[in-house]
């Protein structure tokens, strides 16, 4: 039996978005959302609607998908790995993905930290 490795993502796929949306709303407190704006309401912004809370909710969504996606890579090269069955170009190809995955998870998090501070030194920043 040859399992596909395009069904196996698309599972994966089909079950972070079944969960993800029960796990986000887990946070959220209902008794205060009623006449609030998208922005208060989709963004997490609180009161303050400003364009860099936007900003770093959607581009944090979207650094949050890439890391998804790494991760499933990082599965993919294991389970190519294992199935290799001693073919050396099977077994280098599939390191090299594995080290491309990695080094895309280690670029994802730098990406997240500096994002995280330009947006602090931006809110928190006084005028001058």
């Amino acid at each position: 039996m040859k399992i596909n490795v395009k069904n196996i993502v698309i599972v994966f796929f089909l079950i972070s978005l079944i969960v993800l949306p029960s796990i986000s709303s887990a946070q959220l407190k209902t008794d205060k959302l009623e006449g609030t704006n998208l922005s208060q309401t989709f963004f997490g912004c609180g009161t303050t609607s400003k364009a860099t809370c936007i900003v770093e909710n959607i581009l944090k969504f979207i650094l949050a998908l890439a890391f998804f996606v790494a991760a499933v890579y990082i599965v993919i090269s294991g389970y190519r790995m294992v199935v290799s069955s001693g073919n050396e170009e099977a077994v280098t190809a599939a390191k090299k993905n594995l080290y491309w995955a990695l080094a895309g998870i280690i670029v994802i998090a730098l990406s997240w930290a500096i994002l995280t501070f330009v947006v602090d030194i931006a809110i928190n920043a006084k005028p001058g």
